[in-house]
């Protein structure tokens, strides 16, 4: 195949499925959320109404418990070699009792702060922390309970925090 045909074919990978809507949208929000509403980068921001609440509430449970999150990372003695089990482990800990849309904006505002962390700390793992954080909500229980609850595009988290 010609190179410049390989780049209109798509992916048929063998043991690789076409992410839901909903998995896309949590990958998109992983990327604007930690990269351009914690780090500042520009070119990550997704101009979507459901960025810009997850943004806004976000914000505010970052605000409200600033002092939390930042010790969170100092406590957890978060290092490139233990990143992945302590979000994962924390992670769970937030959904231990059931999921619902905050814990969702939760986690993401841990991720964020888990990146800022090792961001400030020459860590580099910011990109793993997003896919960590993506896949976490991509998983089957989580994309079955965001479709269940109207998906992420629907009227009830948008208004949830409206």
């Amino acid at each position: 195949m010609a190179p410049a045909e390989a780049s209109h074919t798509p992916n048929i990978s063998v043991g690789r499925r076409m992410k839901s809507q909903e998995e896309k949208i949590a990958h998109d929000l992983a990327d604007d959320y930690i990269y351009f509403a914690k780090l500042g980068k520009e070119t990550y921001r997704v101009n979507t109404k459901v960025a810009a609440t997850l943004r806004k509430i976000g914000s505010e449970i970052e605000t409200r418990h600033e002092a939390l999150l930042k010790n969170m990372c100092n406590k957890l003695d978060i290092r490139a070699s233990t990143a992945e089990i302590t979000f994962r482990t924390v992670a769970d800990e937030i959904f231990s009792t059931g999921i619902n849309w905050g814990r969702i904006v939760v986690l993401y505002c841990f991720a964020a702060e888990v990146a800022s962390f090792c961001n400030r700390q020459e860590i580099d793992i910011v990109h793993d922390v997003v896919r960590w954080l993506s896949e976490y909500i991509c998983q089957r229980t989580f994309t079955e309970w965001i479709r269940k609850a109207g998906g992420w595009v629907s009227r009830k988290f948008v208004n949830l925090f409206a």
